[in-house]
């Protein structure tokens, strides 16, 4: 148990501390400006609240849109790899082959 939670720890640390502090000057933003209006206080801490269930969405949305793009990413520079590798691999066996068939 302990393992996991570092290793959670060191995988999404800097997601983490990203998001706290997203989440604390955006959701201060709102809230202070909510009050600065004037409002009451139970809408203001409606407000901070929503702000805050919001902010958490949009984190893990784009943290998940981002490996996602990443992955694909990775996956293509893969392909392209290995689509060279062969085209290189046909090319040799070619220059090989007119190579053997030559007399010497």
């Amino acid at each position: 148990m302990q393992k996991t939670i570092k290793k959670l720890l060191k995988d999404h640390l800097v997601q983490f501390v990203y998001g706290a502090t997203d989440g604390t000057v955006t959701t201060f933003a709102v809230v202070a400006g909510a009050y600065g209006a004037g409002l009451a206080p139970k809408i203001v801490i409606i407000l901070g609240f929503a702000n805050l269930i919001g902010d958490g969405f949009s984190m893990g949305a784009s943290s998940y849109q981002s490996t996602r793009s990443e992955l694909q990413q990775r996956l293509n520079a893969l392909k392209e790899y290995k689509f060279r590798i062969a085209r290189e691999d046909k090319s040799i066996n070619r220059s090989l082959e007119k190579h053997l068939s030559e007399d010497y």
